[in-house]
């Protein structure tokens, strides 16, 4: 009688460690099934976002400025789904995705004339990534149409400390130079006509 109650319970023991391994491992499977999914949907926004960012630029180039900021605000919105989704915190790659996108909506936005939009999404764009020397040119371009050449000059400066090639950053720069030449000249020209006023001026009084 004792055997067979010791067998008994042997037998329960080893179906209750049998029943929990079993439940453990199909947990962990269908965890493993889940993060698979998961990591495989985040995948697929990744490609989206940058699919929309490429289609937005062909566009861009062959002038159809408004047609590509269509593309860019849908790689702004992948861009942040990423975002939400993304598994790692020490991960910048939704960084760069949003970053690109809100760069190339500031691009978009400036070559439409649209400088105050474009002035809000460059700064967004370096918000996130601080040290990326295209951002840098696209806001200092913004800056300079805006006639704000102070601020212009210190981006071009930074587009070039951070890439001595940023062909970008040394036109607008030149164009800054270009501006501010003029406005020099115009500068002189007023002050020579006002001073030939006044001698006119001054000339009629004392033949008076």
């Amino acid at each position: 009688m004792r055997k067979s109650k010791k067998k008994a319970f042997l037998l329960s023991a080893c179906i209750l460690i049998y029943l929990t391994f079993l439940v453990g491992g199909i947990l962990f499977l269908r965890k493993f099934v889940q993060n698979y999914t998961d990591y495989t949907y985040l995948e697929n926004i990744y490609a989206s976002a940058n699919e929309a960012n490429i289609k937005g630029l062909d566009l861009l180039e062959s002038n159809y400025v408004e047609s590509s900021l269509i593309y860019f605000e849908q790689a702004l919105e992948y861009a942040k789904e990423y975002q939400t989704l993304e598994f790692s915190e020490d991960s910048d790659v939704a960084g760069v995705l949003l970053s690109d996108a809100y760069n190339n909506i500031c691009l978009a936005y400036y070559l439409l004339g649209e400088y105050d939009l474009s002035l809000e999404n460059g700064n967004l764009a370096i918000e996130i990534l601080p040290n990326e020397s295209v951002e840098y040119s696209n806001r200092g371009n913004t800056y300079l149409n805006l006639g704000k050449y102070e601020e212009a000059l210190q981006d071009y400066n930074r587009a070039i400390a951070l890439d001595i090639e940023n062909a970008n950053a040394y036109y607008g720069k030149g164009n800054l130079h270009y501006n501010l030449l003029i406005v020099i000249e115009i500068l002189f020209s007023l002050s020579l006509i006002i001073e030939n006023n006044q001698v006119k001026i001054l000339a009629i009084q004392v033949k008076n």
